[in-house]
Order: structure tokens, then C-alpha cells, then sequence
């Protein structure tokens, strides 16, 4: 979640605007997960459960005309892109299809 300019009137700000996935300039690089395959990461505010989340962005560049993405996310903060990816392959091995590390 990146910080934005706070007005002198009115509320505190709790989010900047909304997240555009095709702009990774917001998102931060973790690691290639294999060959065409990348993680980023964000902390974002999400409006619906009114709390941040964190944030675990694949990008699999294999097309590279029409590249696929998956969103997945943890409501604990404090857990790292991969350890939100590895819960999700692990619990989710048999109906998604995620590529391997």
C-alpha cells in the first residue's frame, strides 16, 4: 500500500487508489518462481473486509502476448508472498493449477 498526501480536512486516508495488476511498478518483486513464472508482492488496503491484506501476485509470462495471472491473498499481514502461495498449492494442489517452485 503506498502512502499518499493527506488533505488538512477530513479523515485519514487508509488507501491511495485502486490496484491496477498490469502496473507492477506498485507491487514489489519477490522471486521467479521457474522459467517465465514471477511473484510480487503488496501489502493493500481491501475496501469490502476493511482491513489490509497481503498480497501474492503470479505472473506467468510463458505467452508472451497474452500472459496469465493469480491473485491470492492472506489476511495476516505479516505472512510472506511465499508462504501465501505454498498454503494455497498445498491446499488447493488438485482443483488449480499453479505452477511448481
Amino acid at each position: 500500500m503506498r502512502e499518499c498526501e493527506q488533505k488538512a480536512r477530513g479523515a485519514k486516508r487508509k488507501y491511495d487508489g485502486k490496484v491496477d495488476l498490469a502496473d507492477l511498478t506498485r507491487l514489489a518483486w519477490v522471486r521467479e518462481l521457474q522459467s517465465g513464472v514471477e511473484l510480487y508482492t503488496a501489502v493493500i488496503w481491501h475496501v469490502s473486509l476493511k482491513r489490509k491484506i497481503s498480497l501474492a501476485y503470479l505472473l506467468d509470462r510463458h505467452k508472451p502476448n497474452k500472459p496469465s495471472y493469480g491473485v491470492l491473498f492472506s489476511t495476516d499481514i505479516n505472512q510472506s508472498a511465499d508462504e501465501i502461495y505454498r498454503f494455497y498449492k498445498l491446499r488447493f494442489h488438485s482443483r488449480i493449477h499453479l505452477p511448481r517452485c
